[in-house]
């Protein structure tokens, strides 16, 4: 996708950017976003080695699938790209 203008300041963070292309492990967290690192940590200490694959430099990613209304914290979903060699 794309942005047909820039994204203004916001108190968000979000701002226009690219990001490139690859392979990505995905992994999906469910449960608060305070516990995500668990997931990430997990990837990288256990299935990276396990897998024989390498980190690419490049940044993590998030999909938040159900980040709506009326889902609790502990319900949420959010799919983990881990950006691979």
């Amino acid at each position: 996708g794309s942005v047909s203008e820039p994204i203004p300041d916001n108190r968000y963070g979000v701002s226009n950017g690219e990001l490139t292309g690859g392979r990505y492990a995905v992994a999906r967290h469910v449960g608060e976003l305070d516990d995500i690192s668990h997931t990430i940590w997990g990837i990288i200490r256990h299935w990276l080695p396990a897998s024989g694959e390498k980190m690419r430099k490049a940044p993590i990613l998030f999909h938040y699938t159900n980040l709506a209304e009326g889902v609790t914290e502990q319900r949420l979903e959010t799919d983990v790209y881990v950006p691979l060699a």
